[in-house]
Formats: structure tokens, sequence, C-alpha cells
């Protein structure tokens, strides 16, 4: 099993790690970053298994619309209605490439 921080350990925000074994990958959050200048990561090419978001705060799941072209998840009620309330203020997946 590896355990990867791609992102959140030296800035504010932005959390995104991810748990992977030889089958099975799962990110833990994408965030956005207070510094809109930190890493950009690109997951389209990789297989992700899911993806689990902490809490309905933009730093842990602010940067899920890069991602939801390629890769189902599921959020839970109050994270679709602050989702789809703040979606015009997340970055787009234009960022991916």
């Amino acid at each position: 099993m590896t355990l990867t921080i791609h992102k959140g350990t030296n800035e504010i925000g932005g959390s995104c790690i991810e748990l992977s074994t030889q089958s099975t990958t799962i990110l833990f959050d994408y965030g956005t970053p207070l510094n809109l200048e930190s890493t950009k990561l690109d997951f389209k090419n990789k297989k992700i298994d899911a993806i689990v978001i902490s809490h309905p705060h933009q730093d842990h799941f602010g940067e899920i619309t890069m991602v939801e072209t390629y890769y189902s998840y599921l959020l839970w009620e109050a994270f679709k209605r602050a989702y789809e309330r703040n979606k015009a203020f997340y970055r787009t997946r234009t960022a991916c490439k």
C-alpha cells in the first residue's frame, strides 16, 4: 500500500491524498488551494476507483470539476448543494491540460 500526499502539506488548503495498492487507487479530497499558482494535478490518464471528500469546504473538494468528466463520484446532499452553488468559482478542467 502506498500513501501519496499530492497537495496540502506545504500550503494552506488544496488537500489531495492518494492511497493505492496494486489494484485500487482512492483519492481523499481534491481541493482548491488558496494559492492558485500551486501545482495542478492531472489524473485523467490514471485509474482512480473512488474519490472520497472529507467535508464540504472548497479547499477539500473545489477542484473536483477537473476530474468530473473522467471519473464518477458520489456527493452527499449537503455537498451537492454547496458544489452547485459555488461551481462558478472552481477551477475549470482546462487546468488539467
